[in-house]
């Protein structure tokens, strides 16, 4: 009974510190007018970024099609949509991939039009440019990019992206100043442990030059986790040869894509029976669980059933995690996890039905996510808090216990 108590306690614990002590801002949901086009917005992905600044950039539909959109302090406005004209190219962007990036106030997207155009373009607040397209030169290939780019990930002045020719014969990861785009890996790569070629997920991270990635070496699942450093180059960091830490079993797939910050990598891998996020170091090295489907779910019943999206930003990991009667996002330093908000909790007087986010969902003190409820969904931000230490939930989760060990004691007698 003692023990029971104990796990109560701090099952309640995780969940209301977080959730009282919380605020949240909207950035925009499906009451709010579309900025500069007519209508509100209908919907919104989990691909929404945020700076270190708080800013954040997302891509969202409305009856006039999908757009690119910026808040920046609050003031929202848009960067382009399908009466936007392609620059350096012909006619008005078609589609936009569901991605952005955002730093130092420049946002970075794939979109594209008619005829094959696929490019990566940056908004700096108010010029839109082209860095990248189906025309650019492959570096350290021949042809161009005629199969398209995609993935921008936007840090400093750099954006890293993936590009390839149109029969993928040519295909690998660049990284580019909006000049210059030199080739990091492609085809050509050595696999470090692994024959064969890589095949590239749709989506990388890039941090500090280093650069994290899922990806094959046959059709199918992505069942490689690979790295870059500028100093190391390419590194297989786990595989499906690799255990699964606190699974009793080996990794089956990985999910594209993983996150970086610094020289840390934060993934989803499965295993059989089971998935979990991890870490490891960009240059390879012991992975370490971080949350995986054998833990209860704090702040909710039973364990985790799975993983939706997870982040990390300066050693805070971000991730969602499900569970039977929902989602909800949860916060860590390497410690015991800690609900931040997710299904059941209230926001702006509407009950939360599920939450969602992407890679770049975190920066520094900051989040951005997507929030459900059962009329419509919205785009959030918050300003996070310091994360106690393990050492102070068990001593916080222990004089809960205690306490509702004398309650009981007393009211019977």
């Amino acid at each position: 009974m003692r023990h029971l108590s104990h796990v109560v306690a701090v099952a309640l614990f995780g969940r209301l510190l977080s959730v009282s002590a919380q605020t949240f801002t909207k950035i925009a949901d499906t009451l709010t007018p579309v900025a500069s086009g007519a209508g509100n917005y209908t919907g919104f992905n989990n691909g929404a970024a945020i700076d270190a600044a708080g800013n954040v950039a997302f891509t969202a539909t409305s009856s006039g099609g999908t757009g690119v959109y910026y808040s920046n302090g609050g003031n929202l406005v848009r960067v382009a949509d399908s009466s936007t004209a392609i620059p350096s190219g012909t006619g008005n962007f078609t589609f936009f991939n569901s991605f952005v990036s955002t730093a130092g106030g420049n946002v970075a997207f794939n979109a594209g039009g008619d005829s094959g155009q696929s490019g990566i373009h940056v908004y700096n607040g108010s010029t839109l440019t082209r860095w990248v397209d189906s025309n650019t030169a492959i570096p350290s290939g021949s042809g161009t990019f005629t199969g398209g780019v995609r993935a921008p990930y936007l840090r400093g002045s750099q954006v890293a992206y993936l590009g390839q020719n149109s029969d993928f014969s040519q295909q690998g990861i660049y990284v580019t100043d909006g000049t210059t785009a030199p080739r990091l890996v492609d085809k050509t790569s050595v696999i470090p442990g692994i024959s064969g070629s890589y095949g590239w997920s749709s989506q990388l991270a890039f941090d500090n030059g280093n650069v994290a990635f899922a990806a094959n070496n046959s059709p199918g699942a992505f069942t490689i986790l690979g790295g870059y450093t500028p100093g190391g180059g390419l590194v297989t960091l786990a595989s499906t040869a690799t255990a699964a830490p606190g699974a009793g079993a080996n990794f089956t797939r990985f999910e594209s894509p993983p996150d970086l910050s610094g020289n840390s990598v934060f993934f989803k891998g499965s295993f059989t029976g089971g998935s979990g996020v991890y870490q490891v170091e960009v240059g390879g090295g012991t992975i370490t669980n971080i949350a995986n489907t054998s833990m209860a779910a704090i702040g909710a019943s039973g364990n985790f059933t799975g993983f939706e999206g997870h982040a990390i930003s300066d050693g805070r990991y971000a991730f969602i995690g499900s569970f039977g009667a929902g989602n909800a996002i949860y916060l860590s330093n390497g410690g015991t996890p800690t609900w931040l908000v997710g299904t059941g909790d209230m926001i702006d007087g509407n009950t939360v039905t599920s939450v969602g986010f992407g890679s770049e969902a975190i920066s520094g003190d900051f989040l951005v996510f997507r929030a459900d409820f059962s009329g419509g969904s919205g785009l959030y931000s918050t300003q996070l808090m310091a994360i106690p230490e393990p050492s102070v939930y068990a001593t916080l989760a222990g004089a809960l216990a205690l306490g509702f060990v004398m309650w009981r004691r007393r009211r019977l007698g």
